[in-house]
């Protein structure tokens, strides 16, 4: 399976600093276009506004958003 690096990738998590260390890994794999979305309600803004080809969620428990996700 092969990976378009040109595609965008929407990191969510509340911890800038997760955020920097994952844009820092996709950077050195050549992903260029990677942007944060802090909350659970501003990450679907950011999806409206924009096509991502990847979402990644690193937190569990996300501010603004009354859902919790159980770890598989």
């Amino acid at each position: 399976m092969s990976v378009d690096l040109s595609m965008p990738i929407l990191v969510v998590d509340d911890d800038n600093s997760v955020f920097r260390i994952f844009n820092n890994i996709l950077q050195k794999m050549g992903i260029k276009d990677v942007d944060n979305a802090a909350c659970g309600t501003e990450a679907p803004v950011k999806l409206r506004k924009k096509v991502m080809g990847w979402l990644h969620q690193t937190g569990i428990w996300l501010p603004r958003i009354k859902l919790y996700y159980q770890a598989i």
